[in-house]
């Protein structure tokens, strides 16, 4: 009996103890998954982040390529604008330039010879400086002389500037009106005929024969442009200072290095016809090179009579300082050698005052040696680059020597009459 009763606890107590094991194994497999689970949830939450970084920046990316248009308009407008005044900058050097060929050989000839012209008579008197009272008189009355001469070309030359400008204008509004575009000329028609009927609708109607006469005087007259703007008028004959200006260059190209201004003449000048002689080209093109003959013929004459005018009145300065120095009645104080040569020396230029000084020229025919071997020199090399401007070009025309001006056989003659008072009083 007591081995059954203890048998029939003892199974129980096997089977709870068995149960307890169960559970606890049972536990620990669901914490062991619960550990599994939160490393999981950890991962995911750490992915999430991630993927909300990835995301944020995606969306700056997004953002910065929306920005990137508007940055890249804006700098093609910027580059646009740079492009645009660069060719700005091109056609002022285009200006320049022809400006700079249309008027550069006849202000080189032109002032080379008022150059030799006047330096040949400043050493003469300054050569004369150092000698007796007569020989002073002499030079005196020579520069009294050229002084009312300039004075009467300075005048002559003011007189003469403000009608010879005032025609070019004309003359360039004329030329204008008949270089106008089509439409544009067809439009300025169309509003003269509206201001026409306007003011008096009695007016008659033009005929055929005054249009096709008004047609063929606009076909040739275009034919003598360049002749016109490049032909300074002169009034006065006698004093004839603008020879040298009436002459065009033929030495320098105009728009290409290869064209000849001589072949236009024969030729009508306009916007259509400007690209043959660049090369390529377009309207604006051909518009801004017919403006720059507009700005070129109207300034080159204010411009060469303007130098004139200042060249003059230099040498009339100094040669007044020379003729205030000089005594007129009487012995006086005669000038002494170094003196001379020392007054003559500083009021040279710079260049060939260094060049004076460095040849240590202790005699008046020192300095005027040295200046005349410097002014050779110096037209020499000029002439040495002309040719070879010259050389370098396949159709360039030969320059017309130029004969000698009223001012210059002026000149010659007040030398010869001084040589032959020299050998009166010699004799």
């Amino acid at each position: 009996m007591m081995a059954n009763a203890r048998r029939k606890i003892d199974e129980p107590r096997a089977k709870v103890q068995t149960d307890s094991i169960v559970e606890q194994i049972q536990i620990c497999n669901l914490a062991d998954e619960l550990v599994r689970k939160t490393q999981a949830v950890e991962q995911s939450e750490a992915a999430r982040s991630a993927d909300e970084e990835l995301l944020g920046r995606m969306q700056s990316q997004c953002e910065e390529l929306r920005v990137q248009p508007a940055a890249a308009k804006v700098q093609l407008a910027e580059v646009e604008g740079h492009n645009r005044r660069t060719a700005d900058r091109t056609r002022e050097k285009l200006v320049v330039r022809v400006d700079r060929c249309l008027r550069g050989y006849a202000h080189l000839e032109v002032e080379t010879q008022e150059r030799v012209t006047l330096r040949e008579l400043e050493m003469h008197a300054t050569a004369l400086m150092a000698g007796d009272g007569q020989s002073r008189r002499r030079v005196a009355k020579r520069l009294e002389a050229f002084l009312s001469r300039s004075r009467d070309a300075i005048a002559n030359l003011k007189a003469e500037g403000a009608p010879s400008a005032e025609r070019l204008r004309q003359q360039i509004m004329r030329l204008r009106l008949k270089l106008l575009r089509p439409k544009e000329k067809a439009v300025e028609e169309k509003r003269r005929q509206k201001e026409k009927t306007k003011t008096s609708e009695t007016l008659p109607k033009p005929s055929s024969a005054g249009t096709t006469g008004e047609e063929t005087t606009s076909e040739s007259e275009p034919n003598f442009v360049l002749t016109v703007l490049l032909e300074i008028p002169s009034t006065e004959p006698s004093l004839n200072l603008d020879q040298t200006a009436k002459k065009p260059s033929t030495d320098y190209p105009m728009a290409d290095g290869s064209a000849n201004p001589r072949l236009l003449y024969s030729q009508p000048f306009t916007k259509h016809s400007y690209p043959k002689y660049k090369g390529s080209g377009d309207d604006d093109d051909a518009d801004s090179y017919i403006k720059l003959f507009e700005s070129v013929s109207v300034t080159k004459l204010e411009i060469i009579n303007d130098e004139r005018k200042e060249n003059l009145l230099d040498y009339t300065e100094r040669f007044q300082d020379l003729l205030d120095r000089i005594p007129k009645t009487g012995p006086g104080s005669p000038f002494s050698i170094q003196q001379a040569v020392d007054w003559y020396v500083t009021e040279l230029t710079r260049k060939m005052e260094t060049f004076c000084r460095r040849g240590k020229c202790d005699t008046i025919e020192d300095v005027i040696a040295s200046a005349e071997a410097f002014e050779t020199s110096t037209l020499n090399q000029r002439g040495r680059e002309r040719r070879d401007s010259v050389g370098r070009k396949p159709k360039g025309g030969r320059r017309k020597r130029r004969g000698a001006t009223p001012l210059s056989e002026e000149l010659s003659l007040d030398e010869g009459s001084a040589s032959s008072e020299e050998e009166e009083t010699s004799s």
